[in-house]
Order: C-alpha cells, then structure tokens, then sequence
C-alpha cells in the first residue's frame, strides 16, 4: 500500500501541465482500497449541506458526514489506531453529554433535541475520523481528494450563478426547482426566510463564510509549503467565490466574514514583515491592536475577541520559540501563566475594546469621538492586561525582579510605568488615532 501511495503521488505530481485528470483518477482508484470512493463521495458532497436530499438538523441539511461515517465503518479496524492517537477528539461527544447533564437535570431532557444534538456530534467525529484515517492512518495521496473538493466547489459556485440569473431574469421554473430542492429556500420572493438571494447549495447564504474561511482558507495555508498550484487554484476559488457572492447579494456575512478574514490576514502580515512590532529592551512595541481594534469597533466584541486570540497565538508562539526575550523566560518559569498572559488578556482586550465602543456610541450621536476613543483603549487595555498579569502571575520570579532591580522600581507599579514608558504613550497615541480613523472608514462601507 504504501509503494501504491508514493507511487500514485508522483503521477498525480506530474499533472499538472495539462495531462489528463481522469487518468491519475483512475491510477488513484485502482491503487486504493475500494472503499476510499465513500472518502472521495464524502469531499464531494461538502459543499452540498442545504437540499432536502441531506439528513435532517437544526439549521442544516448535510450529506457528507454519513459518507464519512460509511468510510470509518469501513475501516473500523484502523478506527482504533486513529482513536488512541487522536484521543481528545474522540473524547468530544463525551464531554459535551457530560456537560449537558446540568441541564437535562434542571430543564427535563427533550429526545428529540438530544438526539439530533448526539447525532451531529456523532457527525463531527466522523469527519474527523475519516480524516484522520486517510491521511494520517492509511496515507493515501491527497492530490486526487483535493481535486475533487476544489472541482465540486466550483460546481457548487455555478450553482449559485444559476440561481441569481433565475432570479433576475424572472425563470420562475428554475427557481421553483431550487425552491423545492433546498430545504431552507433563499431565493423564492415568498420566502419567509428573506427571499430574492442565491444560496449556492448551503444551508444558507450566510454560511458561504465558513465553507471559505473554514475549509477552503485553511487549506490553502496548509498547500503553500506544499504544492504553489494547489493553493493558487483554491486562492483563487477563495477570491473569485467572494467577490461573486457579494456582487449577487447573497448575504451581507459574506461581507462581514471577508473583512474578519482580511483584518487576520493583515495582523499576520505585519508580524510576518515585521510591522507589528518594535523591539524596545525587552518588550516589542506592538502595533497589531490596530486591526484588532478596527475588528471590535466595526463588528462587534465577539470579532473584536478573535483577532486579540490571534495577536495572542502569534504572540505564544514567539515565547515558546524565543523570538519575544520577555515571554520567552517567562515561558521557561510557567508554560501556562505565560498561555494566559499572551492568549488569554489580548482575548481579554478585544472583547473590551469592543465593548467600550458599544457604551460609548450611545453617548455620541453623531459618532465622531467614539471612534477614536474606542480605538485608543485597544493598546491602553493591551497594556494593562498583559503588564497586571505579569505582576498577578510573575512579580516574584528571578527574571522580572532582575528587571526591577535595573529599574530601580520601588514597587510594582513603578515597574510597571518605567518599563512601558514611551513605548506605552507610542502604542496609545498611533495605534488609537490611526485605528479610530481606519475603523469608522470601514464601519462606513459595510453599511
């Protein structure tokens, strides 16, 4: 099997200067177990979560999970091996049952609630599973699978240019056939559910988001150290999907989702380029609250907190690798203090500063000051978070009464005022003007 895989990787490798497709198809569907076409079945149908052709549940219609759970059924001796391996995330279901047991006890339990709840669960773990089994367990070769889904995504992409030009040109067979087929119809006028919109085959328009951002992006950044024409294809298909439901209307999420996506985007690129942050001693004078604070003010506490988790990943990361000398020793002292510290208070930030903005823009009707006032809390409340936390968790620890001892600080908050100094002040003044202008331009266009 494993001379199949490596053998069937390298004919798949030389695809891709127009020799045809269906041949290493077929190379791929001889090499493998019979049972791989459930897989393959499986990436197909992805996209298609909203027809009445799925199996019933809240708010979704989906086919591929049951596929998933065919293919591990199917390889249920090498479930076991991916079980031991993957723990934790067979465990999932588990904890979630227990964790519901509270309400059960207090509320009664509702069978069929509970079941569709278990069953969704059930769902999720045999996607993982499945997952894990063919690529990790079984490793056979990603090319053909990644084929299918970025080809079916297209389809599923035409799909949805099918219906707009039903709805603007009036076909009402066409759109009566897609009212019928999905379960949840968007495009219909009648529609209860806001008529008059494309949905592609998802469940609704609104979850164009996370089919891009959380499977197709993702994906992408796994193919770029891996296959340059794998990520350009589903690059592309990001863009290009984007840019086509925003311009049929199909929701403003999609919107709302690609400017979430892009302010990510810009937070790692700055740090990557080295524009997020200037090393002062041993802090680094960090302007990534900028996006964060353009996130929380635009579109809410809950995004305002997503970015912060993202500043605080990249933050992590640096003191486990050594790049950050502050985070770093404190890493070597407490692992987890130093998790919280870097990821938990810059969540901590976001969520404030989205906050704040809300409070403040009832006071201010004609939103002029909020903006920039809001914006200047973001690296304020940075600041005050992650210096109280390293008081809180690391004041006793050698490293930082060695810098005391340097400061000559008398107390903790002395230290804490000649350690920021005018990096404090620099973060305060150009993160908060420039993110208060920049926030109230996009708050703006996504009215």
């Amino acid at each position: 099997m494993n001379q199949a895989c490596v053998r069937n990787d390298t004919i798949d490798a030389g695809n891709h200067h127009g020799r045809p497709q269906y041949r290493s198809f077929l190379r791929f569907l001889t090499s493998q177990e019979r049972n791989v076409i459930w897989l393959l079945l499986a990436i197909a149908f992805l996209p298609v979560d909203g027809t009445t052709l799925g199996l019933y549940a809240p708010f979704w219609s989906p086919i591929s999970p049951a596929l998933f759970a065919v293919y591990c059924l199917c390889n249920w001796r090498q479930l076991r091996i991916a079980a031991n391996r993957y723990l934790p995330m067979f465990l999932l279901p588990v904890a979630c049952i227990i964790l519901s047991i509270p309400g059960w006890l207090k509320f009664g339990i509702h069978l069929n609630a509970a079941f569709m709840s278990i069953t969704g669960l059930l769902g999720v773990l045999a996607t993982l599973g499945a997952i894990a089994l063919a690529f990790d367990i079984k490793r056979i070769p990603w090319r053909t699978p990644l084929r299918i889904l970025i080809a079916s995504y297209w389809v599923s992409f035409g799909v949805g240019v099918v219906q707009w030009l039903s709805i603007r040109l009036h076909a009402k067979p066409l759109t009566d056939y897609f009212s019928h087929l999905m379960y949840r119809q968007y495009i219909s006028d009648n529609s209860v559910w806001g008529g008059g919109r494309p949905q592609f085959l998802f469940a609704e328009p609104s979850y164009i988001g996370m089919h891009l951002f959380g499977i197709l992006l993702p994906l992408m950044w796994l193919m770029r150290g891996r296959d340059r024409i794998y990520a350009k294809r589903l690059r592309d298909l990001i863009v290009v999907y984007a840019i086509g439901a925003m311009l049929m209307q199909a929701g403003t999420r999609i919107v709302i989702d690609s400017v979430v996506a892009l302010l990510v985007a810009i937070e790692l690129v700055m740090k990557m380029v080295g524009l997020g942050s200037v090393p002062v001693g041993p802090l680094y004078m960090s302007f990534l609250t900028l996006p964060i604070a353009v996130g929380a003010i635009t579109m809410g506490p809950a995004v305002g907190a997503l970015l912060g988790g993202v500043f605080g990943a990249v933050s992590f990361y640096d003191a486990i690798t050594g790049a950050s000398a502050m985070t770093g020793a404190l890493f070597q002292v407490s692992p987890l203090n130093t998790f919280i510290l870097c990821v938990g208070m810059r969540v901590l930030m976001g969520l404030c500063c989205g906050l704040i903005f809300k409070g403040l823009q009832k006071l201010d009707k004609s939103r002029t000051w909020s903006y920039i006032l809001s914006a200047m809390t973001a690296p304020a409340l940075n600041t005050l978070f992650f210096m109280g936390y390293i008081v809180l968790a690391f004041y006793g620890c050698d490293y930082v009464q060695n810098l005391v001892s340097v400061k000559g600080a008398a107390n903790p908050f002395m230290f804490v005022v000649l350690l920021v100094g005018v990096q404090g002040v620099a973060e305060f003044l150009v993160s908060g003007i420039l993110g208060g202008i920049v926030a109230r331009a996009v708050a703006k266009f996504l009215k």
